[in-house]
């Protein structure tokens, strides 16, 4: 097997779906979990070896594959949009009898009900973004504030050159890496939040026939719009924030909100809810349930990361979570 970075080799660990040093067996694990079929292995340079993990979750999956011999591979289409990332090595892939290149500039986007031919050099390496199709229109119906008359058509060639396409691959090799994490029962509402950052990401750093509507000026509100958009937070504070459901609660478009929260709080709607759950979570460590912990208060308050949780606790609080809920258990002792 060649090597890799350990980043890379660890993404979605714990769901492996294939690891193989034969042809045979990759072959026909190709065929029952992706319906894709090998046509061509070339082993003169290199001896095969293949793996497969794949995780989903409501709106978007991960599927991490590796090769170190060069391998040729039809996929069928498939319902989800896909976003190929190139973490080591290069490869091509065929759509539409043209060639989209992959590596770690460039990327490609495969629409929803597209077949593909994929080509990967010797030792390549990527993770695979899929995408509810249905679920990113309603974003970007929830975004512009407006029904869309047709689908989102991507371009499928894209290149890192965009700041936002750079960093729709780094937060999906953050969720890869943490996915065992964001799996759990009480991590739910970071789990929801975080597959909505995907989602808008996708949107927009990826140029697609919409690109125009995200680019242009949205109509102005006033500060009571951005009260009742608080006060929704406030009374949903458990429940995961998505432009969807913010835009439906105040009757105005997401870019319209955002830009309004900037212009008369100085701060978005995601850094709102951000006090309103610290302060949740005061409420929970100073009232602590038996057997409550620092990190269990934290995921039921949608923070993921135990260690950014304790520094923007301390940053809000001037303590630390640890010291609220010790101070509480002793006075409850006492």
């Amino acid at each position: 097997m060649a090597s890799s970075s350990p980043a890379i080799d660890g993404l979605l660990a714990n769901h492996e779906v294939i690891r193989t040093e034969k042809v045979e067996r990759m072959s026909a694990t190709l065929y029952d979990v992706y319906k894709g079929r090998i046509v061509s292995v070339d082993t003169c340079k290199q001896p095969f070896f293949g793996q497969a993990r794949r995780v989903q979750f409501e709106h978007i999956g991960l599927d991490y594959c590796a090769y170190d011999a060069e391998v040729e591979i039809d996929f069928p289409n498939a319902p989800s949009l896909r976003q190929q990332f190139c973490l080591d090595g290069a490869g091509e892939t065929l759509l539409r009898r043209a060639a989209v290149p992959l590596s770690g500039r460039s990327t490609c986007v495969i629409p929803s009900g597209a077949a593909i031919t994929t080509r990967f050099g010797a030792g390549y390496r990527q993770l695979v973004l899929r995408v509810d199709p249905a679920a990113l229109l309603r974003r970007l119906e929830s975004f512009v504030g407006a029904n869309l008359p047709g689908p989102i058509e991507f371009r499928s060639a894209q290149t890192f050159h965009s700041p936002q396409l750079a960093t729709l691959k780094r937060s999906a090799l953050f969720f890869a890496s943490e996915v065992d994490g964001f799996e759990r029962d009480a991590s739910r509402l970071a789990r929801g939040e975080f597959q909505e950052a995907l989602l808008a990401a996708f949107l927009t750093g990826n140029a697609h026939n919409y690109s125009y509507l995200l680019q242009a000026p949205p109509p102005a509100l006033t500060p009571r719009q951005v009260w009742l958009a608080e006060a929704w937070i406030e009374a949903n504070w458990d429940k995961p924030l998505t432009v969807e459901t913010l835009s439906g609660a105040v009757g105005y478009s997401a870019r319209s909100i955002f830009k309004a929260f900037k212009d008369y709080r100085g701060y978005s709607p995601m850094e709102f809810a951000k006090k309103v759950r610290l302060r949740r979570a005061r409420d929970m460590l100073s009232r602590p349930r038996p057997g409550d912990t620092v990190t269990e208060v934290a995921f039921r308050c949608g923070f993921q990361n135990h260690g950014h949780f304790a520094r923007e606790y301390r940053s809000q609080f001037g303590e630390s979570p640890s010291k609220t809920i010790t101070r509480a258990k002793r006075a409850r002792l006492g």
